[in-house]
């Protein structure tokens, strides 16, 4: 804290008092800092009076990190690449679940699209590891369901690795591009997709 109002301070944010003490002038100080300033994308910082890694790397010009992109010849990598070719409209029409696209990601998970309308993230990220590990003539490691929790649930202990939200925050490094994300929503539904990059808190993927 006391680097931060030093730097405050420095750059004619204050007059903070320099005690290491998060007071209501040093956030005012901070709110003030972000207010007039831009993250590394060149976009206004969020006004929040926390000094996150956003705010950080803005307050002491340092630069933020950006994840390693795998390469093509491994998994995660080949996956990235027939996940992004994947992209654009897939539902037809629009918001139905349903399209030739779709129904081959369903058909990938055992799922008949014609005997229901289906959720697809999950089945997509099995098809896009599918189609990779048999590109690279090696095992699908994938959890082979349509249920976005499923992947979570049946992931671990002892079978993968999972990270977090909490250990995630704590360290981004352990947030890797080809990774598989899942996010818990309301009534006990999901959402998952495979992570392509990440730089400082930006977080960007293909769902």
């Amino acid at each position: 804290m006391l680097a931060i109002q030093n730097r405050l301070n420095q750059i004619g944010c204050g007059p903070v008092k320099e005690d290491g003490i998060f007071s209501a002038e040093t956030l005012e100080a901070i709110e003030l800092f972000q207010a007039k300033s831009l993250d590394f994308q060149g976009n206004p910082l969020l006004v929040d009076g926390e000094v996150g890694p956003m705010t950080w790397a803005a307050l002491f010009k340092t630069n933020i990190g950006r994840s390693v992109e795998p390469s093509t010849t491994s998994l995660p990598g080949k996956v990235l690449l027939i996940a992004s070719d994947e992209g654009g409209g897939m539902e037809a029409p629009p918001g139905s679940n349903r399209g030739p696209k779709v129904n081959q990601y369903l058909a990938a998970v055992d799922l008949n699209a014609e005997r229901g309308n289906f959720p697809w993230c999950a089945a997509f990220v099995y098809w896009c590891f599918r189609e990779a590990a048999k590109a690279l003539g090696t095992s699908n490691p994938a959890i082979k369901t349509a249920g976005a929790l499923d992947i979570w649930n049946l992931a671990g202990p002892g079978r993968f690795r999972r990270v977090t939200s909490v250990e995630a925050s704590a360290n981004s490094n352990l947030v890797k591009p080809g990774m598989v994300f899942v996010l818990g929503t309301s009534g006990g539904h999901g959402h998952t997709g495979v992570v392509e990059s990440l730089a400082g808190v930006v977080l960007t993927t293909i769902e």
